[in-house]
């Protein structure tokens, strides 16, 4: 089966990490670009990329994301068939479809070879500040008729489809509607970079949901190693 993904986008850190590890031992990698966290500079981002002028046929978004529905846990996958965007508490914001190819071909093969419906179609919804109550959670997943939530998508399709460039976004979800997540607004900077000591002072402030966090972030991040792997070996 060829997948024939010319590009991966993947937020910079433990996410990026992660899929390049899951590359090391194979043949085919395709490039990688590490973007900030969030939805600041992303034209700038892309415009200081080679493939950006290249014209690519297709690219893959990778990362985690959080669950908006008791359906969805941690670890679960969820490749996107479109995408809103959260542009303030009162408006359900705009809407981008994806329909690819992409899509299918990602699904199929993750299908056969996991041997379970790991890979499940659902609605995204882009919010530019970190959602960490499960109430307001379960109220966008009412708001947006969506099963998970990110802080990228909309943006980077938005920018993809105006270049016709085939897009798929498969992420990995590392925390679910079981607890809340620690504070975490602040320490991310507004050029999409975590800041440790801010991370670690926040964190210790709710060590039970910093605890849950970690534990479930990091069986995530195992997952989408072993997803990487799986989607570009032969």
């Amino acid at each position: 089966m060829d997948l024939a993904i010319d590009v991966i986008i993947v937020p910079q850190g433990a996410e990026c990490r992660a899929v390049r590890q899951g590359l090391k031992k194979l043949k085919v990698k395709p490039r990688i670009i590490a973007i900030p966290i969030g939805t600041n500079r992303i034209e700038e981002t892309l415009s200081k990329q080679d493939f950006w002028q290249s014209n690519p046929k297709r690219v893959l978004m990778m990362g985690l994301c959080g669950s908006l529905s008791s359906s969805f846990s941690v670890g679960d996958l969820a490749l996107y068939h479109g995408c809103y965007q959260q542009r303030d508490q009162k408006s359900n914001g705009n809407y981008l479809e994806i329909n690819s190819e992409l899509n299918s071909l990602i699904r199929s093969k993750l299908n056969t070879q996991l041997r379970q419906a790991g890979s499940i179609f659902v609605t995204g919804v882009t919010s530019q500040q970190v959602i960490t109550k499960i109430a307001t959670k379960r109220q966008l997943a009412k708001d947006f008729s969506a099963q998970v939530i990110d802080m990228e998508n909309y943006q980077y399709i938005a920018c993809l489809q105006q270049k016709n460039i085939e897009l798929s976004i498969l992420r990995i979800v590392s925390d679910d509607l079981r607890f809340d997540l620690p504070k975490l607004e602040k320490a991310i900077s507004i050029d999409g970079k975590l800041k440790p000591l801010t991370l670690i002072a926040e964190m210790s402030r709710t060590p039970y949901c910093s605890i849950k966090f970690v534990i479930s972030s990091l069986l995530a991040l195992k997952k989408l190693r072993k997803v990487v792997t799986i989607i570009f070996s032969n």
